[in-house]
């Protein structure tokens, strides 16, 4: 007996082992459904507590366990897909834990292992790929988008090595022009690890991030968050630790920068919290100048040119204080 598995536009599934279970017990519905399709590279098990009769797979409603091992996964995600990056090829052991509703997941935590994940992007060339890669993440649908926490992501880049990251949250939102409108933060990004990866990354990159990876950086950002719609981003915020710009080379060169910082494309402003910071102009002078230094630093852009302000800095070190 060989049977086709086709759910709304996706691909038919062929399988000549199926299994189905459906009981009903005081008014509980337990459906459970398993095969190894012949057709594609994929092993499917499933178990839904169903909370409605369900007569065709868009009227499901109810808990969700599946788990599924095999390649390609991709050709399975939702064709109007929220983002210009693209999932390109999903393969590995994927389990699945979420909320049916009218056929869809209305709200899913994800677990992938020993998988392989690519990324492209709709309107430029290239691909970002992880092997031997797991993840962690939850997902839930609202009417205005979506919002993702991905908890933990691991796995091999063959340009750039070794990369672990997480937690980081997005909400993702479109309107009816199809302008993307989204929002992340994230927390304990290494700068070190961003320097190591990002230039490996193959899209283009907001100009604020290419600018800082040019020099160098160094230290921790306890907290971002970013905002924007498309490619373009609106507004930003950022809390770090001990940061250090700048290498052996260069004309300047700062390290022990704490604080924080808030900037949309116009105009934003710099808190400076730093108990010991170090500045080398080795042109200048054979060692570094160190202080503390505390203070808000304003700019705003003004046609081509940068207009920056200071309400007060204070500047203080074992052989002088200073305000400016």
């Amino acid at each position: 007996l060989v049977t086709g598995v086709q759910t709304c536009a996706l691909p038919i599934l062929e399988t000549k082992d199926a299994q189905l279970a459906l009981v009903k017990q005081q008014g509980q519905r337990q459906l459970a459904v398993s095969f190894s399709a012949d057709n594609h590279t994929l092993q499917f098990h499933a178990r839904i507590h169903l909370q409605k009769k369900a007569y065709g797979y868009e009227e499901l409603a109810g808990a969700l366990y599946m788990h599924v091992e095999g390649e390609r996964f991709e050709r399975w995600l939702p064709t109007q897909w929220p983002l210009d990056l693209v999932p390109a090829r999903i393969s590995g052991k994927l389990d699945v834990w979420g909320e049916l509703t009218d056929g869809g997941l209305a709200e899913a935590t994800v677990s992938l292992s020993q998988g392989e994940l690519s990324i492209m992007h709709r309107q430029e060339a290239g691909y970002w790929t992880l092997e031997d890669a797991s993840l962690l993440l939850q997902a839930s649908k609202a009417p205005a988008g979506y919002a993702l926490q991905l908890e933990t992501i691991n796995g091999t880049n063959e340009t750039a090595g070794r990369l672990s990251a997480g937690p980081v949250w997005a909400e993702l939102s479109a309107d009816p022009l199809d302008k993307s409108a989204w929002q992340v933060w994230g927390e304990n990004i290494s700068l070190r690890a961003l320097a190591n990866h990002l230039p490996a990354w193959p899209f283009t990159l907001p100009e604020p991030v290419t600018r800082v990876l040019e020099m160098a950086p160094k230290g921790e950002f306890l907290a971002v968050h970013a905002a924007g719609e498309g490619k373009q981003w609106q507004a930003a915020s950022v809390q770090f630790q001990e940061v250090a710009l700048g290498q052996e080379g260069d004309k300047a060169q700062v390290a022990g920068l704490s604080g924080w910082l808030r900037t949309t494309p116009e105009a934003g402003v710099l808190r400076l919290l730093s108990t010991e910071l170090e500045l080398g102009l080795p042109t200048l002078f054979e060692e570094p100048l160190s202080a503390q230094v505390q203070g808000d630093l304003h700019w705003q852009q003004q046609g081509n040119a940068l207009r920056l302000s200071s309400n007060k800095i204070q500047l203080r070190n074992d052989d002088a204080i200073g305000e400016a």
